[in-house]
């Protein structure tokens, strides 16, 4: 057999040996079967395909597709070993994610490769498409020293940043996550601005909140609402006096204007707190990531516990902040060659025949040489 792992150990007990020219394993009715017959029978039909597939292919043949691309310009992009607030760059949490500069040209992240500035060429770097370049590696370009924004365009919230604890809270009080509201005029235009400003009180016939900003950019048709609950419904924890939903029409209490809320931004964001013995908030643990929080939601804590004094001015001291994004990160100096192309090749998904199997492969992509697309002599192959 061409596979090596010896199996007949407990508890498998495939004894299988093809000197023996057992070519069937019978079984009789009202008899248990034991699963030395079972991974056996395996053995003996993986031992008939493996001679006929050896009679008539060479091993390591294609099967069926494995196409391979070659692509002579793979961007590459170094990173420095810290994060921007000083945390150790894990290159690993990064593949398949996006990057983003302040101008917002957005890249892709295919491949990473772990490095250290202590062993220049060899950084932290990232192998990315641009996006405004489509699936070409095209070489579009960030620059040297810029600060970019690792994200995952699902938008889930990937950390609760505490900036002010405040006082008076307890461990099992209940972490509120909530959502920006998407809406539209009657005529389904984007709602005036003007009319929904910070700081008034938004209503639904049976919730409230306060408006934190109106934002025009997120969207392009629909205003989108920042908003908070009311703190007398937070300290009573009636969640029925915050919530909102896609459908339902809202009215300023202030101005008295009218808009219908057409999405909610985001959902399934869940927390956790930790205090200490002052009932200051430490810690917020993320438990659900949610996903589609484009505009970052509002969080706050409202008050479950007989345990938790936390007032309106504790409420109001009170700032955690939701981070719809995985890290910052500083593209290295100009020095290290931080921006360039690389060579890469992408696989396609199809069968290869290898050791007796027909084995799929995966769709992949692999980098072949890093830091250059000329004057190397490498080899790709399985």
């Amino acid at each position: 057999m061409a596979l090596e792992t010896n199996l007949n150990v407990s508890p498998y007990f495939d004894d299988f040996d093809s000197k023996k020219d057992f070519y069937k394993v019978l079984f009789q009715p009202g008899v248990a079967v034991q699963a030395r017959e079972l991974n056996q029978l395996q053995s003996i039909l993986q031992n008939q395909i493996e001679k006929f597939g050896d009679n008539v292919f060479k091993r390591g043949t294609i099967i069926d597709g494995c196409t391979i691309t070659k692509h002579d310009k793979v961007p590459y992009i170094k990173i420095n070993d810290l994060t921007t607030n000083g945390l150790q760059v894990d290159i690993t949490l990064y593949n398949n994610l996006y990057v983003k500069n302040a101008a917002n040209v957005e890249a892709y992240i295919v491949k990473t490769a772990s490095g250290l500035q202590s062993r220049s060429p060899d950084l932290n770097t990232l192998f990315v498409n641009y996006i405004s370049s489509g699936n070409n590696f095209s070489t579009d370009s960030f620059t040297a020293d810029e600060t970019l924004t690792v994200f995952d365009k699902s938008y889930p919230i990937f950390n609760i940043k505490v900036n002010d604890g405040a006082s008076k809270f307890a461990n099992n009080d209940s972490v509120v996550v909530m959502s920006a509201l998407a809406v539209q005029n009657s005529t389904g235009g984007m709602a005036n601005a003007a009319q929904f400003v910070a700081n008034s009180v938004i209503q639904n016939g049976v919730a409230n909140a306060v408006i934190i900003e109106a934002n025009t950019t997120a969207n392009s048709t629909a205003l989108i609402l920042k908003v908070r609950p009311e703190y007398s419904d937070l300290i009573s924890a009636n969640t029925i006096k915050f919530r909102f939903a896609a459908g339902e029409q809202i009215r300023n209490f202030t101005s008295g204007a009218s808009a219908n809320v057409v999405a909610i931004v985001g959902s399934g964001g869940v927390g956790s707190i930790t205090t200490d013995s002052l009932g200051k908030v430490t810690a917020v643990q993320v438990i659900g990531q949610g996903s589609g929080y484009y505009v970052e939601p509002h969080v706050t804590i409202a008050n479950n516990s007989t345990t938790s004094t936390a007032t309106a001015t504790e409420l109001g001291e009170l700032e955690l902040v939701a981070e719809t994004f995985l890290a910052t990160i500083q593209i290295a100096n100009a020095t290290s060659v931080p921006i360039g192309t690389g060579y890469g090749v992408t696989i396609g998904e199809g069968t290869i025949y290898q050791k007796g199997f027909f084995s799929r492969v995966a769709s992949q992509f692999e980098v072949v040489n890093k830091y250059s697309n000329t004057a190397f002599d490498k080899s790709v192959g399985f």
